[in-house]
C-alpha cells in the first residue's frame, strides 16, 4: 500500500469527518422517510 494515502493533515481529517457525517446524515435520511 502507498503511505501517501494515509499521510493526510489535519484540514483534510476534518474535511473527510465533514463528508463522513453529511454521508451519515443522507443515509439516515434516505433509510428512514420519516422525520
Amino acid at each position: 500500500m502507498n503511505k501517501k494515502i494515509f499521510s493526510l493533515d489535519g484540514n483534510q481529517l476534518k474535511t473527510i469527518a465533514v463528508i463522513f457525517m453529511i454521508f451519515d446524515h443522507v443515509n439516515t435520511y434516505l433509510f428512514n422517510p420519516r422525520r
